[in-house]
């Protein structure tokens, strides 16, 4: 059995004071230095110490190195070429399951559905018939297939697309979109957005608006444009209109203006063409004729002032002569406007208006003159050796002579049935 409980011992003596112990270790590639992240980094060089410091040292010699990595070894003898494999089936996505529908599974497709959300992949090839048959699908819906020429996905994200690209369009790949090195393009057309994010049309591309053609042959061809501010090299069309034309120099500047303005309303409606230039040069002809219907006159020119370095005025009469073999009245429209045609003369080729009238020809035809505004001075030659008519006043066929070889001035005076009464000198 136990006996008492003995009394407490004696206190031993009092031992040394308990530390921590740290195992270092660290890494090095050729056993001088650490590895990357201060030697944190695996290599072929082990190192390791003992302290009681929980910090490492940053010293390689206080480590004590070993190798743990052998060298490379020799190179192995190339093996053996494997067996060639089976060929692969394209997997063919043929959209939401249906009915009816034949189904294949064999060396050239492998056809997947969707149904009820999921994914399937045809397990036989058969015809569908009026109800899902599970027997004949296997699930498809983690299907991973990677460097390959089709991409099944119910959600996809592509980060980086390689040079093989994606093609977007028919099971024949005839007609659609191919995604390559960031640019996509049309494989008919040659319509491409490139990978510098630029439109691109082939030389005889189109681009349609609203249905409409818009470029087509690198040309914009709608029937209307509506801008603030067009600025073109150069302007060619066939007709069009303007309100207003600027000259603006080098600097932007406008230094002349060429402008169009109506006044009135309704029939009374009147127009001019205005040329606001500091000075307006003109090379070559300028030609201001034609007869006013209304005012009974021919067309005026307006001016402040005129100046002339040259001859002002006729350096010549303009005429027009007429050989003619009549015996009867030949009527001379020295402003009328119109074709030529039996004893009617008219001022195509002379200009108007006339001032100076040819009879030529051997008979004695009758010159009547017309559509002349009143007051008008003209002169009538007789180049002929024939004695020439004149009609003086139509309604009563009063008639003047002109000898053969001479010539005589008329003034015009009111017309009758279109023909200019004459007033000759006294």
């Amino acid at each position: 059995s136990q006996g008492p409980k003995g009394d407490q011992g004696i206190k031993g003596p009092t031992g040394a004071d308990g530390k921590t112990t740290y195992l270092h270790i660290k890494y090095s590639d050729n056993g001088t230095t650490f590895t990357a992240n201060n030697g944190e980094t695996p290599g072929a060089y082990i190192g390791q110490y003992t302290d009681f410091t929980a910090a490492d040292s940053t010293t390689f010699s206080a480590y004590t190195w070993t190798k743990v990595k052998g060298d490379k070894g020799d190179k192995g003898e190339q093996g053996t070429q494997g067996a060639t494999g089976l060929p692969g089936a394209l997997i063919r996505p043929r959209g939401e399951w249906k009915a009816s529908t034949a189904y294949v599974n064999n060396s050239q497709y492998r056809d997947t559905v969707i149904y009820n959300g999921n994914t399937y992949s045809c397990k036989t090839s058969h015809t569908s018939s009026s109800s899902f048959d599970s027997t004949k699908w296997t699930l498809f819906n983690e299907f991973i297939n990677v460097a390959t020429q089709l991409l099944v996905a119910q959600n996809a994200t592509i980060d980086i697309l390689g040079t093989s690209g994606l093609f977007v369009g028919n099971l024949s790949k005839t007609q659609g979109w191919l995604m390559k090195g960031g640019s996509i393009k049309h494989n008919v057309t040659g319509v491409e957005l490139t990978a510098e994010g630029k439109f691109s049309l082939p030389a005889t591309g189109a681009m349609l608006v609203g249905g409409k053609t818009f470029i087509t042959s690198g040309k914009i061809v709608t029937d209307f444009i509506d801008v603030d501010n067009l600025k073109v090299k150069k302007l060619d069309g066939a007709t069009g209109t303007f309100k207003e034309l600027q000259a603006i120099d080098n600097n932007g500047k406008i230094q002349g203006k060429i402008a169009f303005n109506v006044s009135g309303s309704g029939d009374n409606v009147s127009s001019s063409f205005n040329i606001n230039f500091s000075k307006t040069w003109v090379s070559g002809d300028l030609y201001h004729q034609g007869y006013n219907s209304t005012e009974k006159r021919s067309f005026r020119f307006y001016t402040s002032d005129l100046w002339c370095r040259g001859e002002f005025g006729h350096s010549k009469m303009t005429t027009m002569e007429y050989y003619g073999y009549d015996t009867g009245e030949v009527y001379f429209h020295i402003y009328g406007m119109g074709n030529a045609g039996v004893r009617h003369v008219y001022p195509k080729d002379n200009g108007q208006p006339v001032d100076c009238i040819i009879l030529s020809g051997n008979t004695n035809y009758i010159a009547c003159v017309c559509d002349a505004s009143t007051q008008k001075m003209i002169v009538l030659i007789n180049n002929s050796s024939y004695t020439k008519r004149i009609s003086i006043n139509y309604a009563s066929q009063g008639r003047a002579e002109i000898a053969p070889w001479s010539f005589r001035i008329f003034v015009t005076g009111a017309m009758q049935s279109g023909v200019n009464n004459l007033f000759g000198m006294g």
